[in-house]
């Protein structure tokens, strides 16, 4: 008599790209919570010497050791598994009837902040100012942009799993304030230079990368379909 046996489980396609998301995760609280334990002091010091009470988010990755290499080492893991994300998103969404335009617009800019991300991962703002900026820019409207076409997606259950995602609209909302802080308390502090602008640019700076990585966490684990793996 010939037996087989078979494993046979699910495994979660969210699950699997939620991975690089994590890194990032990880690596952002890891980082932000080591600079203001023991650099504190120097990360909140401003060129003009005025107030501060939180460093920005490029000083908290990019200024200061071991963090510098820590977000590197974690993010420069991450963008390739993140650009599969971009891809995997864009056939799950075709595939479920997802029109091509609001598909091809969400992955593009996922594409695009992806790319920002890693260029002003490799590049710290106290090394190439410009392209560090540069890089910053590209990431903050591109994953806005993204969060909006995603959360559209979720809260009116134009996801593979069918469901309705009201959380997804807070996330989109907190996403476009927090840009929108970022940009004006950013020009505030750059001409004026008032006590306390950039503690916002700071909290700020906060709200819009949380509320990308959360709104990509979710859409991950929630929405995408799980697939069976076999092995004889």
């Amino acid at each position: 008599n010939e037996y087989k046996s078979y494993l046979r489980m699910a495994v979660g396609l969210g699950t699997i790209l939620n991975m690089p998301i994590s890194m990032v995760k990880f690596a952002a609280c890891m980082c932000y919570l080591y600079t203001m334990i023991f650099h504190f002091r120097k990360a909140v010091a401003t060129l003009c010497l005025v107030k501060n009470l939180l460093p920005s988010f490029s000083s908290v990755t990019g200024s200061f050791l071991p963090q510098r290499y820590v977000w590197r080492i974690m993010c420069g893991t991450a963008c390739p598994g993140l650009m599969g994300l971009a891809y995997v998103m864009y056939r799950t969404l075709r595939i479920h009837g997802c029109n091509p335009l609001l598909a091809s617009l969400l992955v593009v800019c996922k594409v695009l902040w992806i790319t920002g991300l890693f260029i002003l991962t490799l590049s710290g703002s106290t090394e190439i100012f410009e392209v560090h900026a540069f890089g910053f820019s590209v990431y903050a409207i591109t994953s806005t942009i993204d969060i909006v076409c995603a959360s559209c997606l979720m809260s009116n259950g134009l996801t593979p799993s069918g469901k309705a995602d009201r959380t997804g609209r807070k996330y989109r909302d907190i996403c476009g304030v927090s840009l929108v802080g970022v940009v004006v308390t950013y020009i505030i502090h750059a001409k004026l230079c008032i006590p306390g602008v950039y503690t916002f640019f700071g909290f700020f700076e906060i709200l819009l990368i949380g509320s990308n990585i959360l709104i990509n966490t979710r859409l991950c684990t929630e929405h995408l379909p799980k697939f069976s793996l076999s092995i004889e």
